[in-house]
């Protein structure tokens, strides 16, 4: 028994939580790599294949009647020795080791979009538990259809984490999943192959955990690799690694995420929309929504009192847009950039992109009462859903926002 085995047998929870089950010789012989597994699934689930000639991209469809696959093992070739128990760790890694096993333990308080879980007070890092679950859950998207999502949790977007730099992250994924398929985790703040997919692959039924140290404040993004889930946006959420001083106080914290829907009617009912591969690769999504469904943030606005200093952390699910975030009649006092929360935030900007798979944060402030539209400034995803509203409740404010009274001759 080496030094590390015996180190982990004293560890409140064993570091072999970390390997999907049988990850030893079992997989040795798995030679695709990630990247390839996606297409040899497309071909698989997808019935389709894209061939590129003479300049130009051709598509060929065949028909297919096998079910969605439910395992994509992650290769040990792009594993390497990340996830090896057996090796013998030098001293100075043994402590560092020990040293994550002796922070203090904290349950993370995690919230659903629009809301966001309160700033950390504490100076000192923990180890964090997350529990997360893969769900399908039945969504009415628009007046019009109701969509199964692939989700954690059973919302889309998935969970808002908090979380501060240093601290090591717990996570517990557990596949409820009942149409037999396999899901797992890639984390942006997480440093190592797969974003900490490999070590939280679950089969249908099963727990995984991945533990993982935050090295890098910043807004990050997180999200499945199984086709579906990616397609439509809907298992991805954020994770916020807070800088060691904290962020500075505001009065409100929204969480909002755009994501495109690639869907067409159901042939069984008409009430349902159905993931439609073809309408993803041609960029031609039937809606794009803020937090899961047209009209969330109408139906229901951010609600703001006059003078709030207000925080967005927004997230951009993809898969394929840009978002050209705007508030309408609201300048942004400070954009940190791609989640960047390193370098100093851009100032005064009217509209900000935002790339897929990625988020931003922006902080306003709502002196003038009224109702400010929050919207994807390019046009045709506002008319597919991509609108919202944020309201501000308060006194009139003339010296700011008036207009002249004019009688009738």
């Amino acid at each position: 028994m080496n030094m590390f085995s015996r180190f982990a047998r004293s560890l409140p929870l064993a570091a072999a939580a970390m390997v999907p089950p049988s990850a030893g010789a079992a997989r040795a012989d798995n030679k695709c790599s990630w990247m390839s597994w996606h297409s040899k699934q497309e071909d698989n689930e997808l019935g389709h294949f894209v061939t590129k000639a003479a300049g130009e991209i051709k598509m060929k469809l065949h028909q297919t009647e096998a079910p969605l696959p439910a395992k994509h093992k992650p290769s040990m070739e792009k594993l390497g020795n990340s996830l090896d128990h057996s090796a013998n760790l030098d001293a100075a890694e043994v402590a560092r080791l020990a040293q994550a096993y002796a922070l203090p333990v904290e349950k993370a308080t995690i919230t659903m979009a629009p809301d966001v879980p309160p700033p950390i007070n504490r100076k000192h890092n923990v180890r964090l538990i997350v529990d997360f679950y893969c769900q399908e859950k039945t969504v009415q998207v628009s007046k019009f259809h109701k969509y199964k999502y692939w989700t954690f949790n059973g919302g889309v977007p998935g969970p808002f984490i908090r979380a501060k730099v240093g601290d090591v992250l717990e996570l517990n994924l557990t596949n409820e999943d009942g149409t037999g398929v396999a899901h797992d985790l890639d984390f942006h703040a997480v440093t190592g192959p797969g974003g900490g997919g490999p070590a939280l692959y679950a089969e249908p039924g099963e727990t995984k955990t991945g533990i993982f140290k935050m090295l890098q404040p910043g807004l990050f993004f997180y999200h499945t690799a199984v086709q579906r889930g990616w397609i439509n946006g809907s298992m991805c959420g954020l994770i916020l690694v807070e800088p060691e001083e904290g962020l500075p106080a505001v009065d409100k914290e929204f969480y909002v995420m755009q994501h495109e829907i690639y869907a067409t009617q159901s042939e069984q009912d008409k009430k349902f929309v159905e993931t439609d591969v073809r309408s993803m690769l041609a960029e031609n999504p039937l809606y794009v929504v803020f937090n899961g469904k047209q009209e969330s943030l109408i139906s229901k606005p951010l609600m703001v009192d006059q003078g709030d200093r207000v925080r967005i952390f927004f997230a951009n699910g993809g898969p394929n847009y840009i978002s050209s975030f705007h508030v309408i009649g609201a300048t942004m006092d400070k954009v940190y950039r791609e989640g960047d929360l390193i370098s100093p935030p851009a100032r005064g900007l009217q509209s900000s992109a935002v790339c897929a798979a990625a988020g931003a944060v922006f902080e306003l402030d709502f002196p003038v009462p009224g109702s400010y539209p929050l919207l994807d400034h390019s046009m045709s995803r506002v008319e597919k859903g991509a609108m919202g509203n944020i309201v501000v409740k308060g006194a009139p404010r003339p010296d700011i926002y008036d207009a002249k009274k004019y009688q009738k001759s």
